[in-house]
This record gives C-alpha cells, sequence and structure tokens, in this order.
C-alpha cells in the first residue's frame, strides 16, 4: 500500500471458510477504472516530490526516512502525503481524482450489500455509497458471454471479447493491441481508454446493443498518408468535406502538465503528408482535462502562432473533446509542432491540465 497506490482505491473481497483465504478480489473505486484487482504489483507512486494542498497550490515537502514535513503541519507519516502514479495513462483519473478513499462501513441485507466510505484529497472529504446485489461479491471477475464485438475500420477484431461492466466496456488488451500495432498483455482493459491512448476514435454513439448477441462497438483509427474523405479519416461528428484530411499526432501523447511548475511545456508532433496551401481550412480536434480558463493552456503552432483554448476544451474537472481554429498559413508539409505550456496556475486554484488525444483536419471548403 505505501509503495503503490497508497488509498486511491477500495476493493472487496469474499471468504467461504470463515476469513481464513479470501477470493474474487473486486474494485469499488480505483484510479485506473479497472474493476477488479490485477495480480501484476501496482505503479509505484511519484516518491518525494509534493503534497498537494486543495485550492492553495503545491506545498513543497523534503522526505526523511519515511517522515514528511508538510507546510506549517510539522512531521507528518509518509501515508499522508498524497502522491500520484507515474503511470498516467493507466492510471488517468488525476484530475478529479479521490486521492483518499477510505473508512468503509457494510451494511448487508436479505437482497442487497450498502457500502459508505469517505472520499476526497486534494478536494473536500464526502461521503459516498455504493449498493450492489449479493450475487455480484460471487460473479466471476470476467463474466461469462455470450461477449460483445470489436470492429476496427469495418473490421472486427478477433479475440477481444467485449463485457460492459458498471457501464464501461472491458476488452481484452492483448487482442485490441495487435489491431492497433501495439504490444500488451492479457489483462482486462476499459476499451475506449486504451484504444485512445492509441489513436483511435470511438464516436459516443458507436456501442450499438442491439447487434450481435452481445452488443458491437465501432471505432476508427486513422493514418492519413493522402488527401482523402473525412468520412474515411475524421472523427464521427464532424461535417463530410470530400478531399479533405484528418492527421492524427505522431507524437508526444499524452501530454501530462499536472502537478508542474508554471511554465513547463510539451510538444505534440503531426506529419502532415500534403501541401496545406491546397485547402481553405484547418482546425485542431483535441481530447483536453482539466483547462480551467484559457490563460491556464498556452498553445503553440510551429513556434509562431498562439492558439487560443477557447470554450470548445475548457471544462473544471473532466476530459472534453473540442475543436480550435487553425491559421493555414502557420502549416507547414511534412514536420508540424504543437506545444502546451502550463501557463498560468490561476492563482493556485489549479494544478494543470492534460492533453489525451490530438489531430489536424484539413478542409477544401
Amino acid at each position: 500500500m505505501i509503495n503503490g497506490l497508497g488509498r486511491h482505491r477500495l476493493s472487496v473481497a469474499i471468504s467461504t471458510d470463515e476469513g481464513m483465504t479470501w477470493g474474487n478480489f473486486k474494485n469499488l473505486y480505483s484510479l485506473d477504472d479497472y474493476n477488479y484487482v490485477q495480480a501484476k504489483p501496482p505503479q509505484p507512486t511519484i516518491p518525494a516530490a509534493y503534497w498537494i494542498k486543495y485550492g492553495q497550490g503545491q506545498i513543497q515537502w523534503e522526505f526523511d526516512a519515511g517522515i514528511g514535513k508538510v507546510g506549517d503541519r510539522g512531521q507528518v507519516g509518509a501515508e499522508n502525503v498524497y502522491v500520484l502514479p507515474l503511470d498516467t495513462q493507466r492510471y488517468h483519473r488525476r484530475n478529479p481524482a479521490s486521492l483518499r478513499t477510505c473508512y468503509p462501513r457494510i451494511f448487508v441485507t436479505d437482497e442487497v450489500v450498502m457500502v459508505s466510505y469517505q472520499m476526497g484529497k486534494p478536494g473536500p472529504i464526502t461521503e459516498a455509497l455504493d449498493i450492489f446485489p449479493i450475487d455480484w461479491l460471487y460473479d466471476p471477475i470476467v463474466p461469462s458471454g455470450p461477449y460483445g464485438r470489436l470492429v476496427l475500420n469495418a473490421k472486427p477484431v478477433p479475440g477481444a471479447d467485449l463485457t460492459i461492466e458498471d457501464g464501461t466496456e472491458f476488452g481484452w488488451a492483448d487482442a485490441m493491441g495487435a489491431a492497433v500495432g501495439v504490444e500488451a498483455e492479457r489483462i482486462r482493459v476499459p476499451v475506449r481508454r486504451f484504444l485512445q491512448n492509441h489513436g483511435a476514435t470511438i464516436p459516443p454513439d458507436g456501442w450499438h446493443p442491439e447487434q450481435g448477441l452481445g452488443g458491437t462497438l465501432y471505432v476508427t483509427r486513422a493514418i492519413a498518408t493522402a488527401p482523402a474523405p473525412v468520412s474515411e479519416t475524421a472523427a464521427p461528428g464532424l461535417a463530410e468535406i470530400p478531399g479533405s484530411i484528418k492527421v492524427i499526432a505522431s507524437g508526444g501523447l499524452p501530454v501530462n502538465l499536472v502537478g508542474v511548475p508554471i511554465g513547463t511545456t510539451s510538444t505534440v508532433t503531426f506529419d502532415l503528408p500534403v501541401d496545406p496551401g491546397g485547402f481553405n481550412g484547418a482546425w485542431l480536434e483535441l481530447d483536453a482535462e482539466d483547462v480551467d480558463e484559457p490563460r491556464e493552456a498556452k498553445i503553440t503552432l510551429n513556434d509562431k502562432v498562439v492558439i487560443e483554448a477557447t470554450d470548445d476544451i475548457l471544462h473544471p474537472q473532466f476530459s472534453v473533446r473540442g475543436r480550435l481554429a487553425v491559421p493555414l498559413s502557420a502549416l507547414v508539409m511534412e514536420r508540424n509542432t504543437l506545444e502546451f505550456t502550463f501557463a498560468d496556475n490561476l492563482g493556485g486554484t489549479t494544478q494543470g491540465y492534460e492533453i489525451h488525444y490530438a489531430a489536424l483536419v484539413l478542409a477544401r471548403e
């Protein structure tokens, strides 16, 4: 716990021998949204970095033999210093997130289990209540079929075996990884998060429960090498404009500017295969998390043009998908760079922001 996730998750298990042994470990809450405890040890947390105090920015602290000095609080145990996991792709629920999920109370009736517990830090402490059927404790961690299908770029992905767990699609990472050209372990992962981390686009209406025995999820993954209709390369929701292209970022994602000094930058690259002069308009499509105000995020294209963070990508807590207009004159054929800067902490009320997805769209009309 001390070297892993601390109080970042709350798990339940069952015993059939009066508490001698325990099994069927499942999560009620977890920073990585996994519904069960994986056998692999969790990612170590950031060592001796900082303690985040809600509403007052970062308070620096010194680490000495497991004891931290935090602001004017004096000496506190290291378990009370709320740090974040290093792996921001797996543990994506960082802002907002509960880094102190604890003190559960359990109530059991003839049909349901009720668990109340505290959540908070760096936000205020609140009370949460989960209610679920008793049978859920005994259900297998990986539900039995029928399984849903995953269709990527109009081709079924064999072996993904999708299930809906607490409203989220889960599937086998190795099967989905093979479909997008990356190596992955044989573990169950949230489908949308996994595929979006590898350049895929999933429309809000991509899940069709009525198709197939267990439903079908439609996904696109575009790698543009020449002008093509947006309907083939762009994310659903964009208008179909003949002769337009969409180029997904070739490097630098995800951008993590949370808990860093003001002025810290991170660069994303786009390899544009065509001359932008042959198009009439351009925009960026971004998945941005926790950009509170425009002045928090400075976005610079090719070291010369600042692109304003408009309302399309602003939200004080959650990740949103939006568009930002781009001047064609600032684009070049081949390598383009997009520099993200944590420009302002808004008087100590924000810790930074993240960019999970970025694409450049060029339109002829």
